[in-house]
């Protein structure tokens, strides 16, 4: 029974709190059974509330009625002691009656009063004191009637005022019952009150108890989730570790390839000033050429007149010595003043041996240019040199320069060996850059999903940690608590901003300018060329630097091809 008055009180005041429709919504998604029972059980408790109510009601009206019933009793303890000195002066007078017991006569009746029983004056007439005796017997028989009245309601009075008593000790008694049942009533209001105070304080250490075990979970949760960062982290360091070791490396490799280009630079300084000296040197070799085209046709023309001399000569000796030589003969016509020549033919001697000598001067003119235009372009001008200084000098220099074209035609295979290497090692170097672009895309590919994994993890953190400061705001929950999960989210920003920086580094050093592959590759080209024993000797053989520079062009094309051919693989 105890059970079931501690059940109703419950239910009472878990149905009249303030988070009635809570438990109101509980109850509902029990057991119909169980929702049955509790139904009865709440019905018996508004039952008990109403007759408790209705019993308050009557006791206040039974309490109002006991009022008016003891102000008729006193009302009528008033008429009965009324009535009880008027019955005690009835009794005196009766009493006195019965001590007198003398006939009335009209001398007595006339002698006292009836109002006051003063004596009167006896002096009156038989007629007068007849009427008077009459009055006095009437007034005798209504006081008696009165009395007899009075006795009458007087006992109905003692029977009233018996049944009154009777109904004044069933009203008190009934008050006595009334009261207890209220001082009940209190005790058990006051007993609701405290369960209701005890059920508010459950229901709010229930809310507490189950935020504090949501807050396990999620401290749980975040531990596990910090372990897998930590884990992830670890990673990511290692990478990074290994990204600055191959920034490391390629920052080695920029600055010998900062040299390389500086030593490009410095080539092409150079190439560009021996194209300088080998245009000056081609004109020069222009201008020998046509000199030397001048004086072949000079040649020609003074040996065919040596020829006629020599033919005229002839004849002249066969005439006049015939035992000697041309040339002997020559000078000693020129010599011999006593020689009967013609003044023509001296004349005409004379002019040969002026042009001789003239011819002599152009020749060795024409032979310093020569070695000069050799020592720049040949590794040995001996051939030049040993032409101009025999006897064959005479001969068609076209010749000459019709047969130096030989060694490059025979040194194209050679060239375009070295150019096909030079590809090749452009094919592997561009294969390498490729290969390189694509891991540093993908390893930021990879970075970039790190880094928004962790901006969701701490975006999460970051609204645990508010709700969890918003609940301890809410709950006064002590702001210690909440200090790890805060400093761990503090931690993890820290290390999010330091990736991002290293991101950010590495982007930079990836997104450097385009134009030092271009230098890097000519850069390249040069050193290969200038390697390579096959193409140094190919482009000394040449006899025009013109060409030279036309090579290096194309290979300039051929690298900015290679260039443009990356920029837009990558």
């Amino acid at each position: 029974m105890a059970a079931i008055h501690l059940l109703q009180l419950v239910l009472g005041c878990a149905v009249n709190c303030e988070a009635k429709e809570t438990y109101i919504e509980a109850i509902m998604g029990m057991e119909e059974s169980v929702q049955q029972s509790l139904m009865e059980a709440i019905q018996l408790l508004m039952k008990a509330v109403d007759q408790c109510k209705t019993l308050l009601t009557e006791n206040a009206h039974l309490a109002q009625k006991c009022h008016e019933l003891e102000l008729e009793l006193a009302s009528l303890r008033d008429e009965k002691q009324l009535l009880q000195s008027e019955n005690k002066k009835l009794r005196a007078e009766a009493s006195v009656d019965h001590v007198n017991p003398d006939p009335v006569t009209g001398a007595s009746l006339l002698g006292t009063s009836s109002i006051s029983g003063d004596p009167v004056v006896t002096s009156l007439s038989p007629t007068v004191a007849n009427v008077r005796i009459g009055q006095l017997q009437d007034q005798v028989s209504k006081l008696r009637s009165e009395v007899y009245r009075l006795e009458t309601g007087k006992e109905e009075m003692e029977m009233k005022l018996t049944h009154a008593m009777s109904m004044n000790q069933e009203l008190k008694q009934k008050c006595d019952q009334l009261a207890q049942r209220a001082e009940e009533a209190a005790h058990l209001k006051d007993e609701l009150d405290i369960a209701r105070e005890e059920l508010a304080t459950s229901a709010h250490l229930t809310a507490q108890m189950e935020q504090l075990r949501k807050r396990a979970d999620e401290a749980v949760e975040l531990r596990v989730r910090c372990a897998k960062l930590t884990e992830d982290n670890r990673v990511c360091v290692e990478r990074l570790r290994e990204l600055e070791q191959e920034t490391r490396f390629s920052g080695n490799l920029r600055s010998q390839a900062e040299t390389q280009r500086m030593q490009a630079a410095d080539a092409r300084l150079e190439a560009t000033e021996a194209t300088r000296r080998a245009e000056a040197l081609d004109s020069e070799l222009r201008k020998v050429r046509e000199e030397l085209t001048g004086t072949v046709r000079e040649k020609m023309l003074l040996v065919t007149e040596l020829n006629r001399l020599r033919a005229c000569c002839e004849e002249l000796q066969m005439c006049v010595n015939p035992t000697r030589g041309v040339e002997e003969e020559i000078v000693s016509l020129s010599s011999d003043a006593n020689v009967q020549l013609s003044p023509a033919i001296q004349s005409q001697m004379m002019n040969l041996q002026e042009e001789l000598s003239r011819l002599k001067t152009s020749l060795s003119t024409v032979e310093g240019h020569t070695c000069c235009v050799t020592d720049a372009v040949e590794p040995s001008p001996t051939h030049v040199h040993q032409g101009f200084q025999t006897e064959t000098a005479h001969e068609p220099i076209s010749h000459k320069i019709g047969v130096s074209p030989v060694p490059v035609q025979n040194g194209l295979p050679e060239e375009t060996e070295s150019v096909q290497s030079v590809d090749r090692e452009l094919s592997s170097l561009r294969n390498q850059l490729s290969q390189k672009e694509q891991e540093m895309t993908a390893m930021e590919q990879k970075y970039r999903g790190y880094l928004w994994k962790a901006r969701e993890v701490i975006r999460v953190l970051e609204r645990e940690h508010r709700r969890l400061r918003d609940n301890s705001q809410s709950i006064h929950v002590p702001a210690g608590t909440t200090e790890p999960a805060a400093q761990e989210i503090d931690r993890l920003r820290s290390l999010l901003v330091e990736k991002e920086d290293i991101i950010e580094k590495l982007e930079v050093c990836a997104a450097r300018p385009r134009s030092h592959i271009y230098f890097d590759v000519c850069q390249m080209l040069t050193i290969t060329i200038g390697k390579t024993s096959q193409t140094r000797t190919l482009l000394l053989r040449y006899v025009t630097p013109t060409f030279v520079v036309g090579r290096l062009v194309f290979f300039v094309v051929r690298a900015q091809e290679l260039y443009d051919a990356c920029i837009v693989s990558d």
